[in-house]
């Protein structure tokens, strides 16, 4: 298990809903912020 994905599994663990999506380039991943769907808290 990778270090940074702790977090992500903690989280689900306290029962708060993960979902990891991985961008092949950076339009996407743009798009998503210019959407407010994107959240790295």
């Amino acid at each position: 298990m990778q270090h940074s994905l702790s977090p992500l599994l903690l989280a689900k663990e306290e029962g708060m809903r993960v979902k990891w999506g991985e961008f092949q380039s950076a339009l996407p991943q743009f798009e998503g912020l210019g959407a407010n769907q994107l959240d790295f808290s």
